[in-house]
C-alpha cells in the first residue's frame, strides 16, 4: 500500500491534514522539518506522494525542499500547498509530477488533489 508524506511546520495543520487522511483510509507520515522529511523518505519506500507547504517557517521554502527531493531520485508526485497561488506559479520548473493545492483546503479538495497526484504517476 502506498503512503503520503505531509510536510508542514504548523502542528495544527499537520494534525488536521493527517486526521483527514486517516479518516479516508490513507497511510501517511508527518514531518515538521525538511530533515525529518528526507529521513522518512529514505526509510519508507511506500511513500508515493509528498504534500508540502510552501512556507515551512524560518525562511525554509517547501518548494525548494520538493526540488531537493526530486533531485534525490525519488519518483513520486508532489502536492504543493500555499495560501498564495503565486508561490507556485512560475516556480515549478524542473518539478515534474507536481500540482498546487490552495489553503485553506477541505477534505474534498485534499482527496481530489491526492487522486490527481496518484494519476500523474501512471
Amino acid at each position: 500500500m502506498s503512503s503520503i508524506l505531509v510536510i508542514d511546520d504548523e502542528p495544527s495543520i499537520l494534525d488536521v491534514t493527517t486526521a483527514l487522511l486517516t479518516a479516508y483510509g490513507y497511510r501517511h507520515y508527518a514531518a515538521q522539518t525538511p530533515a525529518t522529511a528526507m529521513q522518512l523518505l529514505a526509510e519508507n519506500d511506500d511513500i508515493d506522494v509528498v504534500l508540502a507547504d510552501v512556507n515551512l517557517g524560518n525562511g525554509v521554502d517547501g518548494l525548494r525542499v520538493a526540488h531537493d527531493i526530486a533531485a534525490s531520485g525519488w519518483s513520486g508526485a508532489f502536492i504543493i500547498v500555499s495560501g498564495d497561488p503565486e508561490a507556485f506559479a512560475g516556480r515549478r520548473h524542473h518539478l515534474e509530477r507536481a500540482q498546487f493545492l490552495m489553503k485553506p483546503y477541505g477534505r474534498k479538495s485534499l482527496i481530489e488533489a491526492l487522486e490527481s497526484a496518484r494519476s500523474m504517476m501512471h
